[in-house]
């Protein structure tokens, strides 16, 4: 039974190999180093892979149905690996907060000092051109209603113009009308005379004929 057990375990083991060392990190923490500070390595690195996929699962629920074949051994090694992948998770997780916190504070950095310059600059303009800037607005303001000023002085000339050319007009009209009735005014006397020219006319043959 024992040289059974023995043949069984080695012909089911033969992917694991014994002489590998599992338990060496030290490639692991090379490649892992703490003092390693690059921004740009990990910006793209979803999270989403390891945090939603549970790795106790596809084990720890078949430890049970395992048969005979599998040994202590291949039990402790899938532990180990297990342990080594969620080390890597934290330590990325660790990383990845380290980096986000750099750039916050970078970027912290460039606001504030960009704000300080602008407000420099800010207060050189108004020490330099507040003056200039009034003496300008004061001036344009000046000429601005100096325009308006002759502008209104020009218009009160022109309707002033217009209107003695409308009094103008309406006196002719009045004198127009003037003449009218004197004309009118004379062909009534022409008619009276004529009327009269008659009227004595006719007195002067009557007196004649008598």
């Amino acid at each position: 039974m024992l040289l059974v057990y023995t043949l069984r375990s080695t012909t089911t083991n033969d992917y694991y190999d014994d002489d590998y060392d599992y338990d060496d990190d030290d490639d692991d923490d090379d490649y892992y180093d703490d003092d390693y500070d690059d921004d740009d390595d990990y910006d793209d690195y979803d999270d989403d892979d390891y945090d939603d996929y549970d790795y106790d699962d596809d084990y720890d629920d078949d430890y049970d149905d395992e048969t005979t074949t599998t040994t202590t051994t291949t039990r402790l090694r899938r532990r180990l690996r297990r342990l080594r992948r969620r080390r890597r998770r934290r330590r990325l997780r660790r990383r990845r907060l380290l980096l986000l916190r750099r750039r916050l504070l970078r970027r912290r950095l460039r606001r504030r000092r960009l704000l300080r310059l602008l407000r420099r600059r800010l207060r050189l303009l108004r020490r330099h051109y507040y003056y200039d800037y009034y003496d300008y607005y004061y001036d344009y303001y000046y000429y601005y209603y100096y325009y308006y000023y002759y502008y209104y002085y020009y218009y009160d000339y022109y309707y002033y113009y217009y209107y003695d050319y409308y009094y103008y007009y309406y006196y002719y009209y009045y004198y127009y009308y003037y003449y009218y009735y004197y004309y009118y005014y004379y062909y009534y006397y022409y008619y009276y005379f004529y009327y009269y020219y008659y009227y004595y006319s006719f007195y002067y043959y009557y007196y004649y004929f008598y």
